[in-house]
C-alpha cells in the first residue's frame, strides 16, 4: 500500500505493472525485479529506507528506482529506461549501480546526495546534480548531452571517467570543486563556469608518455585523453 512505513519486501517479480512498489519511510526493498514497465514508478521508498539488489526495466515514462525521502540508500541495483533511471531526494546515497537508456541516468534535484560507483550507458544526461552533492568513481559512456551535469554550488566532482559524450563534465553553477577526472571523445571535455575550483585540465591525447606533458604530474589534474 502506498505510504505505509516500516515495510520489508524481499524478493519478487512484477511484470508490466506501473507503480509496482510504493512504500513509506523506514522501509527495505531487496532482490526485487520490476520488468517491462510501460510507465510509472518501479520502486519508490520514503525517507530513511533501503533499496538493495533490485532490477527495474522499461521504456515508458516514469522513474524506475526512486529514493522518495531523505537519507535513503540505493545500492547494487540495475535500471534500464525511464525519464529518470534513479532519482534521489535530500541526503540520499547511491552506490555500485548501473543505469542505461534513460533521459537521466541519475537525477539529484535537491542537495547533499552522494553518487559513488555508478556506471551509466547511453542516457541523455548521465548524472545530474544540484548543490552539496558528491559524485565520485563513476563511469559514463555514450550519453547524448552531458556525462556529468552540475547546476548548483558546493558540490564535489572527483575521480570520474566520461567517454564519448558531446560534453564531458559541465558545471554551470559556482563554488564547486572538480579534480582527478578523465574525459575522452567529447567535443567539449570540460565546460566549467567562472567561480569554480578545479585541478589543471591537461590534454594527453595520443602523446605517449604523459609525464612529458606540462601539468600531467599535478596531484589534482583533470585529463583529456
Amino acid at each position: 500500500r502506498p505510504g505505509v512505513a516500516g515495510v520489508q519486501i524481499r524478493g519478487g517479480v512484477f511484470v508490466a505493472w506501473p507503480n509496482s512498489v510504493l512504500v513509506g519511510e523506514s522501509s527495505s526493498v531487496s532482490n526485487l525485479s520490476t520488468v517491462d514497465l510501460p510507465s510509472g514508478v518501479g520502486v519508490r521508498v520514503g525517507g530513511h529506507s533501503l533499496i538493495d539488489s533490485c532490477v527495474a526495466t522499461g521504456f515508458g515514462n516514469g522513474i524506475r528506482l526512486w529514493a522518495g525521502g531523505d537519507a535513503t540508500l540505493i545500492r547494487n541495483s540495475v535500471v534500464r529506461g525511464g525519464d529518470n533511471c534513479f532519482r534521489l531526494q535530500f541526503g540520499a546515497h547511491l552506490e555500485n549501480c548501473v543505469a542505461a537508456y534513460g533521459a537521466l541516468g541519475v537525477d539529484c534535484p535537491n542537495a547533499a546526495q552522494h553518487v559513488r560507483g555508478l556506471r551509466v550507458l547511453r542516457c541523455e544526461i548521465g548524472i545530474s546534480v544540484d548543490s552539496e552533492a558528491t559524485v565520485e568513481h563513476c563511469e559514463v559512456f555514450e550519453c547524448f548531452n552531458a556525462g556529468i551535469n552540475c547546476i548548483g554550488t558546493r558540490s564535489t566532482i572527483r575521480r570520474n571517467v566520461v567517454v564519448s559524450t558531446p560534453t564531458g563534465i559541465r558545471v554551470s553553477g559556482a563554488g564547486n570543486l572538480i579534480t582527478h577526472n578523465e574525459t575522452s571523445g567529447a567535443a567539449t571535455p570540460f565546460d566549467l563556469a567562472v567561480g569554480n575550483s578545479h585541478g589543471p585540465i591537461v590534454n594527453v591525447a595520443g602523446v605517449g608518455d604523459i609525464s612529458s606533458v606540462a601539468g600531467a604530474n599535478h596531484p589534482w589534474a583533470n585529463f583529456i585523453y
